[in-house]
């Protein structure tokens, strides 16, 4: 079992809205709920940071990261081709 500070804990229900032993006594499917309802613009930001540019992962500096709904708008538009 995980072993958490009360800052951390704190912490983290300011951030997702729910204690941590909430989170834990849910099952998969409930989290997994919670999520796409409370937190649906969770992923990597399009616009660039100029103060981070070229520190950390240079896969996000250069944009270079795709999500799956990329690479389906990407597919899509191989498929319209063919």
């Amino acid at each position: 079992m995980h072993q958490l500070s009360e800052e951390t804990k704190a912490s983290f229900k300011k951030i997702v809205g729910l204690e941590y032993e909430e989170i834990l006594a849910m099952s998969h499917d409930e989290i997994m709920a919670y999520q796409k309802a409370k937190i649906p613009g969770l992923g990597f930001s399009k616009v660039r940071k100029k103060g981070r540019y070229g520190r950390g992962n240079p896969l996000l500096a250069r944009r270079k990261i795709r999500t799956f709904e990329d690479l389906d708008r990407i597919f899509e538009g191989l498929k319209r081709i063919k």
